[in-house]
C-alpha cells in the first residue's frame, strides 16, 4: 500500500460464492460496506505475493491448477 494507483481487474465469480463470502465478511466484521470483497481479494493477493515460494502450501497450488483447468475447459465467452 505504497500509494500506487490501482487498476481495474475483472474476473468471473459465481453469485453463490460471492454471497457466501459477503455473508461471512458481515458475520466476522459486523459491517456490510461496499468494497469489503475487493479488499479481501487485495489482501489475499498481497499475502500470496509476499509469501516465500517455499512456504506456499502445495495444496493451494493444486487447487489453483484445478480451478484454472476447470475454468479453461468450461468457460467460453458465449457461455458466460
Amino acid at each position: 500500500m505504497d500509494g500506487e494507483r490501482k487498476e481495474i481487474f475483472n474476473f468471473y465469480i459465481e453469485p453463490s460464492l460471492k454471497a457466501q463470502v459477503q455473508d461471512k465478511l458481515q458475520r466476522l466484521t459486523g459491517d456490510h460496506t461496499k468494497g469489503q470483497l475487493a479488499s479481501l481479494i487485495r489482501v489475499q493477493l498481497r499475502v500470496f505475493a509476499s509469501t516465500p515460494d517455499d512456504k506456499v502450501n502445495p495444496l493451494l497450488l493444486d487447487a489453483i491448477a484445478a480451478e484454472y483447468e476447470f475454468s479453461a475447459k468450461r468457460n467460453k465467452r458465449s457461455n458466460l
